[in-house]
């Protein structure tokens, strides 16, 4: 195998693919029984499937946590602020996330989107007061 020193990742990668190529997939190993990788895979292509739904290898692949939604229809997960349909307040949810989102998974299925909640553009959102807001004993107290 040539020694020069690789100038950029992507001749690097070229070098390496190579060298597992051309030495280590077609040496015999003491491992493999005196046999190669090569011999021992071509043997054993017929094992081989394929997964065809690129969805489904996607989403074996996302880590995946519980949370019990609050009472806002939110859950906080690392660090962040989330919001999930309503239905789930006071649920303990799975959820399944990687760097492009957050799912909500109910038996083994996706049924929604966590939006995360952005506190900057919910600060300036108009509240009027709730018919059903406890009313304090100042106000609440009539001339008699």
């Amino acid at each position: 195998m040539e020694r020069n020193t690789p100038k950029s990742l992507d001749e690097l990668n070229e070098h390496f693919w190579k060298w597992l190529e051309e030495e280590y997939h077609r040496k015999p190993h003491a491992s493999l029984d005196g046999k190669t990788p090569h011999e021992v895979f071509q043997s054993q292509v017929h094992l081989v499937s394929f997964i065809e739904d690129d969805d489904w290898l996607d989403a074996i692949f996302l880590k995946r946590g519980h949370r019990k939604v609050k009472a806002d229809g939110t859950i906080t997960l690392n660090k962040q602020l989330y919001e999930v349909p309503p239905r789930f307040i006071g649920q303990s949810i799975e959820l399944r996330y990687d760097e492009r989102g957050v799912y909500v998974y109910e038996d083994g299925k996706r049924v929604a989107e966590a939006i995360r909640v952005r506190l900057e553009d919910n600060a300036y959102v108009k509240r009027h007061r709730s018919p059903f807001a406890a009313v304090s004993a100042k106000e609440g107290e009539q001339d008699v």
